[in-house]
């Protein structure tokens, strides 16, 4: 075994890195996919039935989409 023998042996240890860390990256997005495919975690109480809604400086249109909810049957 000579030096060209181990500098290729170890020229190999940061592309099994970059593997390595490109496997994690993909299992850690594929898990917040599946998670977020889930739906929400958090509970709604039974007894939510207000909902507020504000609209600051949204003009006219903003009090024609504001009537347009209004007409929404609960």
């Amino acid at each position: 075994m000579d030096r060209r023998d181990i500098l290729q042996g170890l020229s190999t240890v940061p592309v099994l890195g970059l593997f390595g860390y490109a496997l994690n990256k993909q299992l850690g997005y594929e898990k917040a996919q599946k998670e977020a495919a889930a739906g929400p975690t958090a509970a709604v109480p039974a007894n939510l039935s207000d909902i507020n809604v504000a609209l600051l400086g949204a003009g006219a249109q903003g009090e024609v989409l504001l009537n347009a909810m209004l007409k929404i049957p609960v």
